[in-house]
């Protein structure tokens, strides 16, 4: 049986392929550039959210210059009741000094130098305490920045002159704090013997302790990127083993 085509079904073929060429070349052509259209339209919206932030952060900037200024002021403020960061040699000598001013002579001093990095910590003995603490507790609030310098002295000298001592010692604080101390008589004359023990209060200078906090901040963050690419990788290193 042979098909034949009137001249109507060729025009009709025809204009139907045309149409076909048409869809295809426009789905080929104008899918992808929709599509582009709107990725572009997206990273112009994620451009605009993050020129707001920016915006946002360049508005409050000085105010948070100001803030820092002012903290820094204050924390200049309370590092003047405390001593700067200084070496064993340097504490022998201030001690020393203070007690020959008095007339005393210094039997035994031995200085107990902080570890760097292990700050302060004392207990606050400003407020009451909680039912659950009794005085076995042992801790206390940790004061970053401040280093501790324990120092154990004998002197010998007039009553007198020790109590002197002590009350210019205790005058320092919260610089320099005595936590013990013991004194006796001599029976062979009429000399005091003193035995102190005290706590050296340093601060680290404010802008080097920023600095090393920061740097901290830093390597950490870093650490934490090796360790997350590290586990990518040995991800995708067990993923490939599996294909194969």
């Amino acid at each position: 049986m042979t098909l034949k085509l009137t001249q109507r079904d060729k025009k009709l073929l025809i204009v139907l392929a045309v149409v076909v060429l048409i869809v295809g070349v426009g789905a080929g052509l104008l899918f992808p550039l929709m599509e582009k259209g709107q990725n572009l339209k997206e990273e112009v919206l994620n451009a605009d959210i993050e020129q707001q932030e920016r915006s946002q952060k360049v508005e409050s900037l000085p105010a948070l210059q100001k803030r820092e200024d002012q903290v820094l002021e204050e924390i200049g403020k309370a590092q003047q009741d405390f001593y700067p960061i200084m070496q064993s040699m340097e504490i022998d000598k201030m001690l020393t000094e203070m007690a020959l001013t008095k007339g005393l002579t210094v039997k035994d001093l031995d200085i107990k130098m902080p570890v760097t990095g292990e700050y302060t910590t004392l207990k606050d003995y400003t407020g009451p305490l909680p039912e659950e603490e009794n005085e076995n507790t042992e801790e206390g609030t940790v004061y970053n920045g401040i280093y501790t310098a324990s120092v154990m002295m004998t002197l010998s000298g007039g009553r007198e002159t020790i109590q002197s001592m002590m009350d210019e010692c205790t005058a320092n604080e919260p610089g320099m704090r005595i936590t013990d101390f013991t004194w006796q008589s001599s029976k062979e004359s009429s000399s005091w013997t003193l035995g102190m023990t005290l706590e050296i209060y340093m601060c680290e200078d404010t802008q080097q302790y920023i600095l090393e906090q920061k740097a901290a901040r830093e390597a950490a963050k870093a650490q934490a990127g090796e360790d997350t690419q590290a586990g990518a990788d040995t991800e995708e290193d067990n993923i490939t083993e599996a294909e194969e």
